[in-house]
């Protein structure tokens, strides 16, 4: 094997465990004198020749990742911010008071709600849930269609089918949408 490609692929792991512990694009970039481009290249040829893990030892360590991040953000939901000028200055009310900046708890929490959705979808919580359906379901319904349309074709009146119930309310069901079929 060329010396070139051992580097290649030894560079792309060393960048897959920078971004996995963290990093940025910009800062791993920054960092190996690469662009961002090159990073994310690196990174995606590091993960088409990675060994997938079985879901019985991912699954706990992607939880744990989301606890960590989890934690950190409830530390800056928590925690004090006060606005400041272009200049770095406390600005503050006319009381004397330091002004509460809110937009570091609202992108914390915006964060916050991202990281509990992929909770949920690793864990399968806003999973739709599923209906059995049998053989003989669908044979019936089959039928009941049949007579039905024998009934329509005699020139018989064809009473309507029952009313299809509005669809719940995702406040309702809690579940937003239907997952694509797959």
């Amino acid at each position: 094997m060329p010396e070139v490609f051992i580097f290649t692929i030894e560079r792309d792991q060393r960048i897959l465990k920078m971004k996995t512990s963290g990093m940025g694009a910009y800062e791993i970039a920054r960092e190996l004198d690469m662009t961002p481009t090159a990073v994310y290249v690196a990174i995606e040829r590091a993960l088409a020749d990675a060994v997938r893990p079985d879901l019985d030892t991912e699954l706990p360590l992607a939880v744990e990742r989301i606890d960590a991040a989890e934690g950190k953000l409830w530390e800056i939901i928590q925690r004090p911010h006060y606005q400041h000028t272009v200049t770095g200055q406390l600005i503050r009310d006319p009381d004397g008071q330091p002004k509460i900046d809110s937009g570091p708890v609202i992108a914390a929490l915006t964060a916050l709600h991202r990281w509990e959705e992929r909770r949920a979808k690793l864990m399968g919580i806003d999973a739709p849930a599923r209906q059995h359906i049998s053989i003989e379901m669908i044979d019936a319904e089959i039928r009941i269609q049949e007579a039905r349309l024998e009934t329509y074709r005699k020139g018989a009146i064809v009473p309507a089918p029952a009313p299809i119930p509005p669809p719940r309310l995702a406040i309702e069901t809690g579940w937003n949408e239907p997952e694509a079929p797959g």
